[in-house]
């Protein structure tokens, strides 16, 4: 998954194009009344489907590129039966406060630490396999606002070395377990177990990444031991947690040589 932040005083435009990832467009407004998100349609666009891209002036995009593995990895979904079958309205809430969030944190720090990126980026996708666009019809509160989205995921994060029950999360919320596990599943595609667990595999991964061991990393994450990060690390990624880091010893190896 990779990002694109287009923001300049000039209209600007990129001529035809496609590529082989999914890509959603966000469109924002560079100085947004409260009252506003996008200032314009939200487009996804199929893999390899040719388009044309631009930006400028009072208009800033916002622009997310899933790549396969990482749509397989988050959500169990290949990119061509994804694409095939996205649809979202034009001015959906949620994607649109998906796309505010990304800029923000880039205006507040530079970038967006890769952590939030891929949680944000997981219920997007997650989001998007499910059609969904909560606030926009009939049966909108059979989803969970944006809002409740962020604090159900800041109170999951905080709690990624430790344990958290649905009764804690549903209760910060206000709703009961129930209800949160069903709107939960119905606006991200996985359960809140499922996410959570994600969750820890994903932070595991940064870890070893960062040359970390792998006892302190099953540690820091909350499973129980090596084994325990084993199996949910390769259910969910495909490789082991040794495959890891002995990729980053020998990429170390080949650097110093």
């Amino acid at each position: 998954m990779s990002i694109y932040y287009h923001a300049c005083r000039d209209l600007q435009e990129r001529e035809v194009h496609g590529h082989e990832e999914l890509q959603v467009s966000i469109p924002v407004l560079a100085r947004r009344p409260p009252d506003r998100a996008a200032c314009g349609p939200i487009e996804v666009i199929p893999s390899y489907a040719e388009h044309s891209t631009t930006w400028g002036g009072s208009r800033e995009l916002i622009i997310i590129h899933f790549a396969s593995d990482f749509l397989v990895r988050s959500v169990e979904q290949r990119i061509e039966n994804l694409s095939q079958r996205i649809q979202v309205s034009k001015d959906d809430l949620f994607i649109s406060k998906i796309g505010l969030t990304i800029r923000d944190e880039i205006h507040s720090n530079g970038e967006v630490e890769g952590f939030l990126l891929t949680t944000l980026g997981t219920i997007l996708a997650g989001y998007l396999s499910k059609g969904a666009s909560p606030g926009s019809g009939k049966n909108s509160t059979e989803y969970m606002t944006f809002e409740q989205m962020r604090r159900a995921v800041e109170l999951i994060n905080g709690a990624i070395g430790e344990q958290i029950s649905l009764l804690e999360i549903s209760s910060a919320l206000g709703l009961s377990q129930w209800h949160f596990a069903r709107q939960f599943r119905k606006t991200t595609g996985l359960s809140p177990y499922q996410f959570f667990m994600r969750a820890r595999v994903e932070r595991a991964r940064g870890l070893l990444e960062d040359g970390c061991p792998i006892s302190e990393v099953a540690a820091a994450t909350g499973f129980a031991d090596q084994s325990h990060l084993h199996r949910y690390f390769m259910r969910f990624t495909g490789v082991t947690p040794g495959n890891v880091s002995r990729r980053l010893k020998k990429s170390g190896a080949a650097r110093s040589s």
